[in-house]
């Protein structure tokens, strides 16, 4: 009587039992399903990896590998050759487009920022944006080698420029170092204030600060101060006060004062000179208003010194003459300008 093997079922005669005939067509049946295995299901067992000894390289025939864990790659002491291919050099990771170029994704532990590494640039986004770290100490010596639209900096990242024009002088110096940032806004909600303070010490080597308010008139407030650092009028001078309601000089940095005709609300700016070393000067312009629409009751400026040189100026406060004068609705937004 004949058996049957596990894997592929094939049928195996009984020795001294199976008549010739019988004999050879089941050798014959087992031959053919032997030849046309291929390892699928009830095609003979699965290979196992230790039945496997890969030495050369292997095609998909364009097909995904699916389920895969992880991927280690080894490194091949140089970037992917074939288009199309991600490989390992040293310690970073690297991808040959379809064009030839390579591509660094990898950097120091960090992704590399986008774009195409080649020596010591990098391009990417739109085609004519380009980020490089230049040799010379200026990228402004670079002249017509560089699109409109670059970015260059020099070395060790310290000053940064934007290639605005195809001309030399093209490049615009853009980095904090020389930019003008947007610091903090305060807004008064909930209830009337009588001081908003805005926190300035993380720009403390900027040159000078921007702001603009809308005061919100409350309790009688007849008058907006300025101190810097919080402190209470030392070395404050205003020295000229003009409105279209008076004019004189006050001990103390102005923003506002219109003690005639209190209004509903001011609106404003002023620029105050921050750099140490120096007598540091702001001028405030304000415009007052007696209701809520467009008609303006008083407009004045103020010029003052602030005359300590040394401290850095860590802080603005904001601070009404009337206890709660200013209002909610109040708002003050401040930057930082640097050289």
């Amino acid at each position: 009587m004949s058996t049957s093997t596990p894997n592929m079922g094939l049928t195996k005669p009984t020795v001294s039992s199976e008549p010739g005939p019988d004999w050879a067509t089941q050798i014959n049946a087992s031959l053919d399903a032997v030849d046309a295995h291929d390892h699928s299901s009830g095609k003979g067992p699965k290979v196992t990896p230790a039945g496997l000894n890969i030495n050369a390289d292997l095609d998909m025939n364009n097909s995904r590998l699916t389920e895969v864990k992880s991927v280690d790659l080894q490194d091949q002491s140089g970037n992917p050759t074939n288009n199309g291919g991600l490989g390992r050099n040293g310690a970073d990771l690297y991808y040959r487009d379809g064009n030839g170029n390579v591509v660094r994704i990898t950097q120091s532990g960090s992704l590399v920022a986008g774009g195409l590494v080649s020596g010591s640039s990098i391009t990417g986004g739109p085609s004519n944006l380009k980020l490089e770290e230049t040799l010379s100490s200026d990228p402004r010596s670079v002249a017509t080698d560089r699109p409109v639209g670059s970015i260059g900096y020099t070395s060790g990242g310290a000053t940064a420029y934007l290639k605005r024009t195809s001309s030399t002088t093209g490049w615009a110096r853009f980095d904090h170092a020389t930019s003008c940032i947007f610091v903090a806004e305060s807004v008064v909600a909930g209830a009337a204030a009588t001081t908003v303070d805005i926190d300035l010490s993380a720009h403390s080597t900027a040159k000078s600060f921007l702001c603009e308010f809308r005061h919100v008139v409350a309790a009688g407030s007849i008058a907006l101060f300025l101190k810097p650092n919080a402190i209470n009028f030392t070395n404050q001078t205003s020295i000229n006060f003009q409105s279209s309601t008076g004019s004189g000089t006050q001990t103390y940095c102005g923003l506002w004062f219109d003690s005639a005709n209190p209004p509903a609300f001011a609106a404003g700016h002023f620029f105050f000179q921050a750099a140490t070393g120096l007598r540091r000067s702001y001028q405030s312009t304000f415009t007052t208003y007696k209701t809520t629409g467009t008609t303006a009751s008083t407009t004045g400026l103020f010029n003052g010194m602030w005359d300590d040189t040394a401290t850095a100026l860590t802080s603005f406060r904001f601070e009404s003459n009337a206890g709660l004068g200013i209002g909610v609705g109040s708002e003050f937004r401040v930057w930082a300008l640097y050289a």
